[in-house]
């Protein structure tokens, strides 16, 4: 497996994008989505806000598979 997470930007129906990881399982499928809670305002450091969530999620040993 190449990748263990993806990060997806989300739009709620009111317009209010979001950032999604989707985590992979140890059968090598993606699972559900999955929120880290981080808006995307369109500043670079939004994005790196999520991945960062989502490496502290990963280290913290909470992920569902």
């Amino acid at each position: 497996m190449s990748e263990e997470f993806s990060i997806h930007v989300r739009a709620s129906k009111k317009g209010v994008r979001t950032y999604y990881a989707q985590f992979r399982g140890p059968d090598g499928d993606w699972g559900t989505a999955k929120s880290t809670g981080i808006r995307d305002k369109g500043r670079k450091r939004d994005r790196q806000d999520a991945i960062a969530w989502v490496q502290h999620y990963l280290d913290s040993g909470q992920v569902v598979t």
